[in-house]
């Protein structure tokens, strides 16, 4: 969430100097075009890598990865599909509901591959 903030506000600073008349106009056109980038990266990642799906088959799971987060209050498994895609998903750790859906998951998987 942070980044968002941070992100607007360099829009926003690139935006009020590019209005200006000041010798910091290049940098801010050079600044506006970095922003550009990575907000195609972003939306890239969000269009063609993960994927939109609620259900699927587990018979599309190619491996997973699990993290979990600093606080140890909700573990994200990553799962990573045939078709190079990929869905994440949050558990929260206190329901204990990972640990069942992951057994389903590596039992299913002919190799089961945790992803590094």
């Amino acid at each position: 969430n942070s980044g968002s903030y941070f992100f607007s506000f360099l829009l926003v600073y690139s935006v009020y100097y590019i209005n200006e008349e000041s010798k910091a106009k290049p940098l801010a056109y050079i600044l506006m075009i970095l922003l550009g980038i990575m907000l195609l990266i972003s939306l890239m990642e969000i269009v063609f890598i993960n994927t939109w799906k609620k259900q699927f088959h587990l018979q599309d799971i190619k491996s997973y990865k699990i993290f979990k987060d600093g606080h140890d209050l909700e573990t994200e498994v990553v799962l990573f599909l045939k078709s190079g895609r990929q869905k994440k998903l949050k558990f929260r750790n206190l329901e204990h509901q990972q640990e069942p859906f992951l057994e389903v998951v590596s039992s299913y998987l002919s190799h089961p591959q945790i992803a590094h």
